[in-house]
């Protein structure tokens, strides 16, 4: 299997923690793939009160699954965000829409809403 094809994340309590955060609580988003050499890093690209916002992501290997992770705030109504995985040779983006080269919009973003019922 490419490994591309097998990066996975999405709004369950599997990957955000907890799945329904309140308004100023801590939380931790995670994304996850099969396990291969050519994957050094990933960061999560937020959209805090308007600006960009770079949070770098811990690596950790669970059989045969690369698991990143990283923990924020809830500073904000609603929380939009997506990754950003690096290899030694190109820079990935992946959002609700998929993976791609291309430096994505907001548009298709993973979003978070505090206090939801």
């Amino acid at each position: 299997m490419d490994w591309k094809k097998s990066i996975y994340s999405d709004g369950s309590h599997h990957f955000v923690t907890p799945a329904r955060p309140s308004l100023g609580e801590k939380i931790r988003i995670r994304l996850q793939m099969i396990v291969n050499d050519q994957v050094v890093g990933a960061q999560c690209r937020l959209s805090k009160n308007g600006e960009e916002h770079i949070e770098e992501m811990s690596i950790s290997v669970v059989g045969d699954l690369i698991v990143f992770e990283c923990e924020t705030t809830m500073n904000q109504p609603k929380l939009n965000y997506h990754f950003i995985v690096f290899t030694d040779k190109e820079v990935l983006f992946y959002n609700q829409y998929g993976t791609t080269e291309v430096i994505p919009t907001e548009d298709y973003d993973f979003k978070l809403m505090a206090d939801y019922q």
